[in-house]
């Protein structure tokens, strides 16, 4: 267990009094605008928010956030008071109800956080005996100048070891994109293709099929597609949301690329001319 302060304003306040968040919601949307709070350890750094109230078989994630240092993608549900064995099966339910949906043959690249103002102990253990779930007890202070936000982090005691190599992209023209996690890579691998070679969408799904992936036969989800998901749509935290462009349509890369898959693709950068070398 962790604890941390962030000070959100620099200046010095003797008197903090509480600062509840009256509604769900309004949690929600501190954690989106101050992102910094759902770092979890030196693990896992640094988090981006890649959406908020996503729709899922008529339930819906409160925030889908993503570490790419540990190329790692989190389902967060937060609660105004308790976080309890309710909301602990609820969070379950999302991560193994879809782990065949956010992250084929990569269920190590997914975790979930529960977000609330208090823990009850009953669930403190199973949290500590995953390899997979977090908890993250938020409590808000101020003053007339200040705001305080103290959190206390709950953390698997046995988590798997993860592959944390980051590697360093050479395009055809010598250009040199170093400390790259795995996604971000695959990502790279791409949008350096697209500045060297003029093609259509049909032309790069076909540089880059789907079987790269290595997801197995079953999947349907390509590296590249139209950017035309939405928020609410199943695959949407599956895409970076940095579009690119062919010369006919404007992209999006898949996102889910982890130690399981990751090889077809740095093999088929290599057979482009491209270079991929690992850092230490």
């Amino acid at each position: 267990m962790n604890s941390r302060s962030f000070v959100i304003t620099n200046n010095n306040s003797n008197m903090l009094l509480p600062k509840p968040f009256l509604f769900e919601l309004a949690m929600e949307e501190y954690i989106i605008e101050h992102p910094e709070v759902l770092t979890l350890s030196k693990d896992y750094v640094s988090p981006k928010i890649e959406g908020y109230e996503i729709a899922k078989r008529n339930r819906r994630y409160d925030i889908v956030a993503r570490y790419d240092n540990a190329d790692t993608i989190a389902i967060i549900e937060t609660k105004k008071g308790i976080l309890d064995q309710q909301a602990l099966t609820q969070l379950i339910e999302y991560l193994t109800r879809d782990a065949n949906s956010l992250n084929p043959l990569i269920a190590d690249n997914k975790i979930g956080i529960l977000i609330g103002t208090n823990i009850d102990n009953s669930i403190i253990s199973s949290i500590e005996n995953s390899s997979n779930l977090f908890a993250i007890v938020i409590n808000r202070y101020n003053s007339d100048i200040n705001e305080t936000i103290h959190t206390m982090i709950y953390s698997p005691n046995n988590a798997p070891r993860r592959d944390y190599t980051k590697y360093t992209l050479t395009s055809k023209t010598g250009d040199k994109y170093p400390n790259l996690g795995k996604s971000r890579l695959a990502y790279e691998i791409i949008h350096t293709y697209l500045k060297d070679n003029k093609c259509t969408l049909r032309e790069l799904q076909k540089t880059f099929p789907k079987t790269l992936a290595n997801r197995g036969e079953k999947s349907n989800m390509p590296i590249i597609r139209e950017n035309k998901l939405k928020p609410g749509d199943r695959l949407f935290v599956r895409y970076f949301k940095e579009p690119l462009r062919c010369s006919d349509k404007e992209i999006i890369v898949c996102n889910q690329w982890g130690i399981g898959n990751i090889d077809g693709m740095i093999n088929k950068a290599k057979e482009l001319g491209m270079q991929i070398t690992t850092q230490n």
